[in-house]
């Protein structure tokens, strides 16, 4: 938790957020976050902040969702600015807050004078304790989605709504987005695509729901249910949420019965995964301990929730609306975890670095699995092979830059640009990443594969006079042609040109190359599409062009390329090819300018 500007009553979150609404850094807060001040610069100025007459009130626009450069497959998110936190409003409304408040000022103003020399004194964040995060978070919550936590028991994880809200932002984003009927080769039996008989229909799965049941609790109200108020059946998100602890199982539930969606939310208890139980039993040299995501291996988080959602589906224990089961048992669009951080319980437990300040209050459950965040994301990987029908999108939280690289490596290897997906969640000078993979085809044409930057077409002359038989256009087209006939004969790639003629003229120009074997369905070994580039060629209408004497001798023509690309080979490629393109087309590069004068001298 960020130490806020004093003085401390005047914190409201305006058109340049204060660090404190960043909530509590939990399990020690990892770095890697930018300065608020760098942060503003580079959003292009503040953000206005949500409605302070109306619980649950938003912007839309006060939402910073953005695209990392020229990647339409990462994205960055930092939603502070759309939350109300005001914690004067907050002290005036909320009797629990204003109490807890009180405490955290007058035991800062007792240690400052205890110790008027100490640095730590001076440090907002040294004081916080559970009881105001708590009270903070409710209040949030509150505020903001008219939601309440009855019950959060202690020594339980107090989740930061900043940081949650990021998360389920980027995955309505990411359903969306992948709900265009041109994202996959064929789309997923779940409701990706609303219907009219569906809206805006989710349903999905939260590993390790913890006991505040954050996520499920956030994507049932209204402001991701836009047409809950209507009387139009089953138009909102649904959620199976599983947890291995039996008391966050209880406080859960008292939260979803507390908010009324108990008919969304169902909650199950799953078993520890193999690689826990081996773990408490010491086995580290058994193969359960392999941090090799891609082997295949017993039940893991994914596979033991999909069994238990099976289980409850057949033994019709399932308290889910009939639609949830439409598509079958275990059918989702997503699932979606904050796995644990630490891979031992003394990484877990000792006092951060610095300040000595102890760690975030959470069970063991919460915060401990064997080989961390990273053995915990690979055995989702090495589920979504054996699952691949049951779930489109795997979705997780990372705490630590270094876990999103090297998972990010690992899994673009084979499913390739598009398949994977990456968010950065920035709250405060706190960060989180996030990371998604799918087992399903995405389209040689997917919006995610697009290539935005580089060349993006050029313009060609064609004299009139002199001018063979073959239009203008026919001419481009066999120049580009022969163009990629050059790049296999000299850079020996292995392109393949297919002309397609209308009225206009298409060149599709594409290489494949082999994708590892035995990884799922999504790519069942064998050839897949590197990169494809669709260039359009036209004529200029004469309305179009500029015309004087000089340029009524010629013809002008319109070359617009759409590229897309699946993995760092046709990336490469990519590039190569688009480098030398516009000189061969036009003509213009030293190459031709010698083989014109060596025709003009014979």
């Amino acid at each position: 938790f960020e130490a806020p500007p004093r003085p401390l009553a005047k914190m409201i979150m305006s058109s340049s957020p204060p660090v404190a609404a960043a909530a509590p850094a939990e399990h020690g807060g990892h770095g890697g976050g930018t300065s608020r001040r760098k942060r503003k610069r580079r959003h292009g100025g503040g953000r206005g902040g949500a409605s302070k007459d109306t619980p649950g009130s938003w912007n839309k626009t006060d939402e910073i969702e953005r695209h990392d450069g020229d990647d339409p497959t990462h994205q960055v998110l930092d939603c502070i600015s759309s939350l109300n936190v005001d914690f004067d409003g907050f002290a005036d409304r909320y009797p629990d807050f204003r109490e807890a408040w009180n405490d955290l000022k007058k035991h800062r103003r007792g240690e400052a004078a205890a110790k008027p020399s100490s640095s730590s004194a001076s440090s907002f964040s040294t004081h916080v304790d559970t009881a105001f995060q708590l009270a903070l978070t409710r209040a949030i919550l509150r505020r903001n989605f008219d939601l309440s936590l009855p019950s959060m028991p202690e020594g339980y994880l107090c989740p930061p709504v900043p940081n949650r809200l990021n998360y389920v932002l980027w995955l309505n984003t990411l359903l969306e987005q992948s709900g265009d009927e041109r994202y996959f080769e064929q789309q997923p039996p779940a409701l990706l695509t609303p219907s009219a008989s569906a809206a805006h229909r989710r349903i999905g799965i939260d590993i390790g729901c913890g006991a505040s049941c954050i996520y499920p609790l956030l994507l049932t109200t209204n402001r991701f249910n836009p047409d809950a108020s209507s009387e139009s059946v089953n138009n909102g998100w649904t959620f199976f949420a599983t947890d291995i602890d039996e008391r966050s199982l209880q406080a859960a539930t008292i939260n979803v019965k507390g908010n009324g969606v108990a008919d969304r939310i169902q909650l199950s208890l799953v078993p520890k995964s193999r690689r826990q139980m081996s773990a408490e039993r010491g086995d580290t040299d058994s193969d359960s301990m392999n941090n090799t995501a891609l082997s295949k291996r017993t039940p893991g988080p994914v596979m033991t929730a999909v069994e238990a959602y099976s289980q409850a589906v057949g033994s019709k224990k399932n308290g889910l609306n009939d639609e949830t089961t439409r598509n079958g048992p275990g059918t989702f669009d997503f699932c979606m975890t904050n796995p644990p951080f630490y891979a031992t319980e003394v990484e877990a437990t000792v006092d951060r670095k610095g300040d000595g300040r102890s760690r975030t209050d959470m069970n063991v459950g919460e915060g401990v699995y064997p080989g961390g965040e990273l053995g915990f994301v690979r055995d989702m990987i090495a589920d979504s092979v054996e699952v691949t029908d049951s779930v489109t999108w795997y979705t997780s939280m990372l705490s630590k830059k270094s876990s999103l690289v090297e998972l990010e490596r690992e899994l673009r290897g084979h499913f390739g640009r598009g398949g994977v997906r990456t968010a950065t969640f920035v709250q405060g000078k706190t960060t989180r990443w996030g990371i998604a993979w799918t087992q399903r085809q995405v389209a040689p044409r997917s919006p995610a594969a697009r290539v935005c930057g580089g060349l993006q077409g050029f313009d060609v002359e064609i004299p009139t006079a002199n001018r063979s038989s073959c239009s203008a256009l026919d001419e481009v087209v066999s120049r580009v042609v022969a163009y990629c006939q050059w790049m296999v004969e000299s850079k020996k790639l292995e392109v393949q040109c297919t002309v397609k003629r209308k009225e206009d003229a298409i060149v599709e120009v594409s290489i494949n190359e082999q994708r590892d074997s035995g990884v799922g369905a999504a790519s069942s070994g064998g050839i897949i599409c590197a990169f494809l580039i669709d260039i359009c060629i036209k004529e200029v209408e004469a309305s179009e062009m500029k015309v004087d004497n000089k340029d009524a001798e010629k013809t002008l023509v319109r070359l617009t390329l759409q590229s897309y690309c699946h993995s760092s080979l046709g990336m490469a490629t990519i590039e190569t090819f688009r480098s030398g393109m516009e000189s061969e087309i036009k003509r213009s590069n030293r190459r031709w300018r010698r083989m014109l004068a060596r025709t003009e001298g014979a």
